[in-house]
């Protein structure tokens, strides 16, 4: 996503430029006699009208820009919780196998202690199996430990993005219509890159455009 936040910075000063030149170019038609110099003006119309195309081609990509930076992080968000419920399922069903492990620990103890009252020379298989379902215990348990840190990482990664989508949302501020009719939340598509005062700068060159083309 950095990739794409960069091109949008890049966009930005290239937006500002053409809002420059689109100025320039305003200016000049102002002062001009378009009677005495008709070819002359209608050059420059047509320089105007082609930067004032490629300033909103611009528009128009930071508009999509932005879309995509909101579906990366509703994407995101979705799958890491999906992998929390996953681990959730997945803890409650390792629960049940060390519940029956455990089961099976006491079973075979208590079994090793009748066999070792009533016969202590032959009680070795029976130990055998009461220390096998020991291990197998702790490895159980371990497994489910293993689960736990991996939800616990899962949720971690939830909750960074969720605050980063936040803090994503908060920097929308005026939505601005695009001329293939996408929303460009300026704020959203820009808030981690410029700062506020880019924000606004950039805020007011666009709507300055879309006035125009109204």
């Amino acid at each position: 996503m950095a990739t794409l936040y960069f091109k949008v910075s890049s966009d930005y000063d290239e937006v500002i430029r053409l809002r420059q030149e689109c100025e320039k170019l305003e200016a000049q038609l102002k002062r001009m006699d378009v009677n005495k110099a008709p070819a002359a003006a209608r050059a420059l119309e047509t320089q105007l009208a082609s930067t004032r195309q490629q300033m909103m081609g611009l528009v128009t990509e930071a508009a999509k820009a932005g879309a995509v930076m909101e579906r990366d992080f509703k994407n995101g968000i979705y799958n890491a919780s999906q992998t929390v419920n996953n681990l959730t399922q997945k803890i409650i069903d390792q629960k049940k196998v060390v519940k029956d492990v455990e089961y099976d620990v006491k079973r075979l103890g208590e079994a090793y202690k009748i066999s070792l009252k009533r016969n202590p020379l032959g009680a070795s298989e029976q130990l055998a199996e009461y220390k096998a379902a020991k291990k197998a215990l702790e490895e159980e348990k371990a497994a489910l430990f293993a689960l736990t840190q991996q939800q616990a990482e899962a949720r971690l990664s939830v909750k960074k993005l969720k605050d980063e989508y936040s803090a994503f949302n908060q920097e929308s501020g005026k939505t601005v219509q695009s001329s293939e009719g996408i929303s460009l939340s300026l704020k959203k598509v820009l808030g981690v890159i410029g700062g506020v005062t880019a924000l606004k700068q950039l805020a007011s060159e666009i709507i300055r455009v879309r006035g125009e083309f109204q």
